[in-house]
Formats: structure tokens, sequence, C-alpha cells
């Protein structure tokens, strides 16, 4: 009698784990949910891991750590799209996930995206934007388009009041797009102008901040992202990148 027993509560455990990792019992079907891994390194144009990258596929996401890894499990097996974000800047990789681990190829961020400059700007130096008297200050720009038809030629800053203006004058072949002015990593965004027309040469645009924005403890830098008319497929699109120190420099 008692072996009858242990026989039983051997088959419920059994039974319990078939059951475990079956997703579909209403239709009488077993039927195991099958998932997989993706793993990748980022690097940068110099080969360097690069480490705080945002890495998303569907709902899933991790940060890359000091050797540029990351790994996002559970992903259920199928094709799917990648999503990497770094200071702005987003690469998108189709992945096929399969059963098990799966990794990717590395990704490089930085690489052809970012032309010498034979005259790096002097910071401090005077600079007119729209008529007006600005201070250079140094900055980083990255863009990502096929024909390399936006380049940054000066960016400065100047002290009205309680604002911080910032001017950025560049050359570009683009007819319209969309120029938004933000603050990651929370993404606080100060400006959005939606359906910029471009004039065919130099533009100059100039944002305005309020200063004690800028002096807040979360702003560590500015990003200023400027699309092209193709902005939804992101084929065109550029970024410029501020220290906010260096803009409230002597302020």
């Amino acid at each position: 009698m008692f072996k009858n027993r242990n026989m039983f509560l051997v088959l419920i455990v059994g039974l319990a784990v078939v059951l475990s990792g079956c997703t579909d019992l209403s239709s009488g079907q077993i039927s195991a949910t099958r998932t997989g891994s993706v793993t990748g390194i980022v690097k940068d144009a110099h080969d360097k891991p690069l480490h705080g990258v945002n890495i998303t596929i569907g709902k899933k996401t991790d940060v890359t750590n000091n050797s540029g890894l990351f790994l996002i499990s559970d992903i259920q097996i199928g094709s799917h799209i990648l999503v990497a974000e770094y200071k702005g800047e987003y690469q998108e990789v189709p992945v096929i996930v399969k059963e098990g681990a799966n990794s990717i190829n590395t990704l490089v961020f930085g690489e052809k995206n970012k032309p010498e400059d034979p005259t790096p700007p002097v910071t401090g130096e005077k600079i007119e934007l729209d008529g007006k008297e600005f201070s250079t200050v140094l900055y980083d720009y990255k863009y990502k388009n096929s024909a390399g038809d936006w380049h940054v030629l000066e960016v400065g800053r100047r002290v009205e009041d309680d604002m911080i203006l910032v001017g950025v004058k560049f050359t570009t072949t683009w007819e319209s797009g969309r120029v938004s002015f933000f603050n990651p990593p929370n993404g606080k965004l100060f400006m959005q102008a939606k359906d910029v027309e471009y004039i065919n040469g130099e533009n100059t645009i100039i944002f305005g901040i309020e200063k004690n924005t800028l002096q807040s403890p979360e702003a560590d830098f500015i990003t200023m992202k400027f699309m092209s008319q193709s902005y939804k497929e992101l084929d065109d699109a550029g970024w410029v990148f501020l220290d906010v120190a260096n803009v409230l420099k002597g302020i």
C-alpha cells in the first residue's frame, strides 16, 4: 500500500514538472516556450570597448559593461530588431534569435562618423551668429548619412540675463527636417522644432535655455540632434555634443 502511494506521488511530481514548462493548456496541447539569448560587444572607432551603451530587443534591455559586453536573455525565438543607443546615436541591427545562445557581430560607434576638423575651434573666441556676438565652446559631433551632407562649422554661447543662448552654424543640403535639443541621460527636452526648413548651404540655429536649468546637478552634457526630412527612418541625422561645464564656464 505504501509502495503504491509513493508511486502515485512520483507521478504527480513528474507531471507538475512537465506542466511547468507549458504555455498553452487550454487547447489541450502542450507546447514549451522556446527562447534564446543574445550577446555581443560594442566598441568605438579606436577598437576600445564602450561602457554605458543601451541595448534593447523588444521590451528587454541591457547596458554594456566596462568590457563593452551585453547579454539579453529569455527572448522569444524569431526575428527581432536590436537597437543600440549611445549619446544620442542609434544603430538598428536585425537579429534572428535561435534557441540557446546567440551572438552578433561587434557593433562600432563613431566609425567613419566623425570627420576630421582641420581647424578646431578656440574656446572663448568671438564669433558672430545671426548678428550677435557669441563665444566659441568646445564641441564634438557625429553624423549618420550616406552623402555626408551635414557638417558643423561653429558652436557658440551667449549670456543674456537669465538665459544662455547656444548657437550652431552648419552647412547642409537638406531641405527640411527636425531639430531637438536635450540633456541625456534623463532625456529632458529643452526645445523641439518640427518641420524645420533648411537653407541649402550655411544655416544657423540658436537655442535659449534658462541658466538654472543648466546649473542643475543632473545636467552633465547637452545633445543637439539635427535630422533630415527622412528622420522617421533615421537615414540622415547629426548630433552635436556639448559639455555643460564649458557652456557655463565663467558664469
